[in-house]
């Protein structure tokens, strides 16, 4: 690959050093600029590293390091990789640009500024970067290489073109878009977008909404604090704790929802688990079972839908709930429906042939319509008297 830093203009006193480590060479050049309101950063091949610091000023450290027969050859090969910073209206700005050959080498741009800084701008070409300890604004982009950020006190924008990506602390927005990579979040203090063409996505806890997009890989989110979208093209989600509606979609993966106040499920091959859903449901899988518990006063309730193409429905309601049933199997030989509240009419047909069973009734008096329905499977009303928040739970007190 053919690269090159250009010199903008050397507005610093900048100290270099070659010498001599393992089978390489090594030039490692710092100095110091003035800090400003903006830093930018830019490289077209290496590593990029920012730090926040109590400092005033910007302190940066540039190594490259090459393989070479000689140290004259070495230097040469320096030549054509050379950095330096400048100051240009209120930005500090370190950056190169693309002039001559680089072979058989490697370059780290280490950077130290101050933590206040409004914003931190990285671009780089394919290299890793990681940015840290910074209280304004982060932008973040390169072209495939790995992102790490933590401690970030404003809005962070990453864009990779493939790499695995790590967040710490965002205490604001996060936005997110990887061409292929895993994504890894800890905790991000406003609504966040998270986006990868094909590897898993693992969240701790979002303060604000959630929206999670994944090619292909697995999706497990812990807490968010306000409404959740998760789609996977294949793989399987495992979402926790959500404040508000859930929307969630996968090509042939399972789905495991422990809360949320509405929820939307879809699956093309999986089971469903929803648990302690304050609100309506509307759960789809094209084979596979369907578990579902309801939460909350009798007029949270709004009408659901629970279809399952091949497999068992299975619903824990509330003692005093008021709903309005409607469930039907298409090939009830050696499956039925079973409830513990009193007030469903179960038919079956009689004769040859898989028949169909049906049931139909109001509990609790009444209220929005619960449909249930498998092509093949048993369909169970149960009734249950607290919280649950697992599977284990609810089959404790069958």
């Amino acid at each position: 690959m053919a690269v090159a830093l250009a010199v903008l203009a050397a507005s610093a006193q900048a100290q270099s050093r070659v010498y001599r480590e393992g089978s390489s060479w090594v030039e490692e050049t710092s100095g110091d600029v003035a800090a400003a309101k903006v830093l930018r950063v830019r490289t077209d091949l290496g590593s990029v590293s920012v730090d926040g610091s109590g400092s005033n000023g910007v302190h940066y450290t540039v190594r490259k390091r090459v393989n070479a027969s000689s140290e004259e050859a070495a230097r040469r090969m320096f030549e054509t990789l050379r950095v330096a910073a400048l100051n240009r209206a209120d930005q500090t700005i370190i950056s190169g640009d693309s002039h001559g050959e680089w072979h058989r080498g490697s370059v780290q741009i280490q950077v130290v500024a101050p933590r206040q800084m409004e914003l931190v701008k990285v671009n780089t070409d394919g290299g890793d970067v990681s940015v840290n300890h910074v209280s304004g604004r982060t932008e973040i982009e390169t072209g495939g290489g790995r992102v790490a950020v933590d401690d970030i006190g404003g809005l962070a924008k990453i864009e990779s073109g493939g790499g695995n990506v790590h967040v710490g602390t965002v205490g604001n927005t996060l936005e997110l878009r990887s061409g292929g990579g895993n994504v890894d979040v800890n905790t991000a203090g406003a609504s966040t977008a998270l986006e990868t063409g094909g590897g898993n996505v693992s969240v701790n806890a979002i303060r604000g909404d959630l929206k999670v997009e994944t090619g292909g890989g697995n999706i497990s989110v812990k807490t968010v604090g306000g409404g959740l979208r998760a789609s996977t093209g294949g793989g399987n989600l495992d979402l926790g704790q959500v404040g508000g509606q859930v929307a969630a979609e996968t090509g042939g993966g399972s789905i495991r929802i422990s809360s949320g106040w509405g929820v939307t499920a879809e699956t093309g091959a999986g089971t469903i688990q929803c648990y302690n859903v304050k609100h309506g449901l509307r759960a789809t899988t094209g084979a596979g079972g369907i578990t579902a518990q309801f939460i909350g006063n009798k007029g949270d309730f709004s009408d659901s839908r629970l279809e399952a193409g091949m497999g068992d429905i299975v619903v824990y309601l509330p003692s005093d709930v008021g709903v309005h049933v409607i469930a039907s199997i298409d090939l009830a030989n050696g499956h039925g429906i079973q409830s513990e509240f009193p007030g469903l009419k179960i038919q079956r047909e009689e004769g040859f042939g898989p028949g169909e069973a049906s049931a139909e009734g109001i509990i609790g008096g009444g209220g929005p319509t619960l449909k249930l329905h498998t092509t093949a499977g048993n369909i169970s009303l149960k009734r249950i008297s607290k919280i649950v928040a697992s599977d284990e739970d609810v089959m404790g007190q069958e």
